[in-house]
């Protein structure tokens, strides 16, 4: 039955709840199959598939069908899917220090109450080498695609950059830095000093200056020593030029404890791809702004802030306006002088995984206050990067303008295959995603879903 099926997944995921009573919970919780609620019009998909009773009508009897919906559904069931990688991660981190065979024979005995016969050792053996392989045939390529896409944007930003900068040279100046807000900490990449003298940068990894901009890679960041301050209020600031817009997670500026654990971030791209979001320690503190996608700062520096109020009201800026919606979700959180620090070009902790910012950070303010809109849209103006891509594209000669077209048509076709790519794969590591497909084939055995 529908339930039991569901029941003996989430057990094998070792996340069961076995609590009693209370309130019905959603698909997705990890209950036991009685306690998810039904709602007419918005059944579970997994438990309709295995024939649970659609209660539109009185049902004497319940079906019992065998269709092709019900292993689609164990295959690409976000829940199962769940669920079996808590199974894959439980056998790997249980059986920590054993080969594969006996990790292989432990899920099997879960699974079906019996031991593998050595051909299915064999065939299970067969098939995470297989997957794993592909794994990392796929980040390869995934790794290429990124690195083109990088090379086209610099190509791009080498044609429109110098004008850029000529238009700036012709224009009235604009906003001096000692007419806007003063920040605690400032750096313009020069050297990794800060202009205020308090809070001086060290490089780690292949992070570099350059032309007056950090360069960051993706695996690689700036990091200072302690703050001079408690910071509760606070605000991030920085002017930004990324190398794609396919990169999913990367801090710009973050203060953090210095060990990582608890953090606030100006981050691009996570939980909502090209979209700019305050990042926190398992979002605990902050939620999506839900603004526009970003679609110029591949080619171009913008501006981009992120104000903490001192209740823990969260807003985002772009370009000196709002940036989607304002929002409280949680106090704020208070680092104090010693154990804190700021880190540039990385979410939190390392740029390990996905926290890795790659691109250009031009300049970077810290304030230890709340700015209010009035006061972002003046300290927007101290880089005076809001110079229109039709002027630009106006100041270039005409073969720079077909060279432009044609380098922007092959970066647009690579940014769409890496995207298409990028959704097909799965960002864990390539062993756990093997032993998690390894998981979900079990659970579609018929030995595991029929009872004899």
């Amino acid at each position: 039955e529908a339930e039991a099926i569901r029941d003996s997944i989430v057990t094998l995921s070792g996340r069961l709840d076995p609590t009693l009573y209370g309130e019905s919970v959603g698909s997705g919780d990890a209950r036991r199959s009685i306690y998810v609620k039904v709602i007419r019009n918005a059944l579970p998909p997994l438990l309709t598939t295995f024939d649970t009773p659609v209660p539109f009508a009185t049902r004497g009897k319940r079906d019992a069908t065998n269709v092709p919906a019900q292993s689609l559904t164990l295959l690409n069931d976000p829940n199962v899917i769940d669920w079996a990688r808590s199974w894959a991660l439980r056998t790997l981190n249980d059986l920590k220090d054993r080969p594969d065979d006996l990790r292989i024979r432990q899920m099997f005995r879960e699974a079906f109450s019996r031991e593998a016969t050595d051909d299915e050792i064999k065939q299970s053996q067969a098939y995470l080498t297989s997957l794993q392989a592909e794994s990392a045939e796929q980040a390869q390529k995934l790794t290429q695609q990124e690195n083109q896409l990088a090379a086209l944007n610099r190509q791009i930003a080498s044609i429109l950059e110098p004008a850029r900068q000529k238009l700036l040279k012709a224009r009235p100046s604009v906003t001096s830095v000692s007419s806007v807000p003063s920040p605690l900490a400032e750096w313009t990449f020069d050297d990794l000093n800060d202009n205020r003298g308090k809070v001086p940068l060290k490089l780690t990894g292949n992070a570099r200056l350059e032309n007056g901009a950090l360069v960051v890679d993706g695996q690689s960041m700036a990091e200072s020593g302690s703050l001079p301050k408690t910071l509760t209020a606070k605000t991030l600031e920085a002017w930004v030029m990324l190398d794609n817009l396919t990169q999913q997670g990367g801090g710009v500026l973050t203060v953090q404890e210095k060990n990582g654990g608890i953090f606030d971030s100006l981050v691009f791209g996570e939980k909502q791809a090209a979209h700019w979001v305050a990042g926190s320690d398992h979002f605990n503190r902050s939620e999506l702004f839900e603004g526009p996608a970003e679609t110029e700062a591949a080619t171009r520096p913008v501006h981009i802030a992120v104000v903490y109020e001192p209740d823990g009201t969260i807003s985002g800026y772009r370009d000196g306006k709002p940036y989607g919606r304002t929002y409280r979700k949680a106090p704020s959180a208070v680092f104090e002088t010693d154990a804190s620090q700021v880190l540039l070009g990385c979410r939190h902790g390392s740029p390990t995984g996905n926290k890795g910012l790659a691109g250009r950070i031009f300049r970077a303010r810290l304030y230890d206050r709340a700015l209010t809109p009035e006061e972002i849209a003046q300290t927007a103006t101290i880089e005076a990067n809001t110079i229109r891509e039709s002027d630009i594209l106006a100041a270039l000669t005409e073969p720079q303008r077909q060279q432009l077209n044609t380098l922007q048509s092959q970066r647009d076709a690579t940014n769409q295959a890496l995207e298409a790519d990028l959704t097909a794969t799965s960002t864990d590591d390539p062993k756990v995603q093997a032993w998690t497909s390894l998981a979900q084939s079990l659970i579609n055995l018929k030995e595991f879903v029929y009872l004899r």
